[in-house]
Order: C-alpha cells, then structure tokens, then sequence
C-alpha cells in the first residue's frame, strides 16, 4: 500500500528572512524588518507543525493498517 503524499503546501520552503544591507538604517526601518521576519518565522513554523501533525496521524493508520 502507498503512503499517502504530503500536501503541496507543507513541501514549500519558507521564505528567507530579510536583510539590512544598508550600513546605516533608521530605528523604524529595523522595526519593520524584525516585526517581517518574526511574521515569517511564526508563518513557517505553523506549517512545520501542521506538516509534523499530519504525517504522524499518517503513519499511525498506515502503520495500523499494515499490520
């Protein structure tokens, strides 16, 4: 029996995090690129959970089911 796919949302990679190439920046601009990149990383980390979630409920049938 085949183990199911994974859904295609959960194989996407995050996004990168962004960056401050600018040797000078302004307090608000470093703000805003903090407050992106913990959304990312909050984002990102849903999904790990979801994808994890997921195929250990997978496993547990198929494992159930092969018996």
């Amino acid at each position: 029996q085949k183990f199911p796919d994974a859904p295609k949302v959960l194989m996407e990679k995050c996004e990168p995090l962004e960056t401050i190439e600018q040797p000078s920046i302004v307090f608000s601009e470093f703000l805003k690129t903090v407050t992106m990149n913990y959304t990312k990383h909050h984002s990102c980390a849903k999904l790990v959970e979801a994808w994890q979630e997921w195929y250990t409920e997978q496993k547990k049938i198929s494992d159930e089911l092969n018996k």
